[in-house]
């Protein structure tokens, strides 16, 4: 009795952990936003500033195609960086290991049915020549309904 209790407190405990993680999550995101938005704002004002301050020396317009120009070049060294960022060999390796370990795991699986299979047809060749009234047919069916059950996992 007292296992049981201490397993629906573990519980309850587990539940209330989950729930103030996925809060503390929760403000973490809607915090990150909001600095989303003011860094947004900081870099139009870098832009505009960087206007202003090169409309001093050169006319509005040629200000703003140089600093439209310049953006275009940090987007485009950003996104080639972006597009030719290849998996390093820790990745490939764990891909690599996944993929093995998969593979294993379906052979063990396939094996196992086959054993299954076997113990099946071997059950239940030699479960249905014994008497279906003694011990021993009952014995050899519980055992072929086990190899059946074994056969669909």
């Amino acid at each position: 009795m007292r296992a049981l209790e201490l397993a629906k407190v573990a519980a309850a405990a587990e539940a209330l952990r989950v729930k103030r993680y996925a809060r503390r999550q929760g403000i973490r995101i809607a915090l990150a936003a909001a600095a989303a938005v003011f860094l947004l704002a900081l870099v139009g004002m870098v832009h505009v500033l960087a206007i202003v301050l090169l409309a001093m020396v050169t006319p509005l317009w040629l200000a703003a195609v140089i600093v439209l120009v310049v953006d275009a070049i940090v987007a485009g060294v950003l996104g080639s960086l972006a597009l030719s960022n290849k998996p390093d060999r820790i990745e490939l390796e764990a891909a690599a290991v996944r993929r093995q370990s998969l593979t294993e795991a379906k052979n063990a699986a396939t094996s196992l049915a086959t054993i299954g299979e076997v113990a099946g047809l071997a059950i239940g060749m030699t479960g249905k020549r014994r008497a279906k009234s003694t011990k021993i047919g009952k014995a050899w069916m519980i055992a072929d309904l086990a190899s059946r059950f074994v056969r669909r996992r």
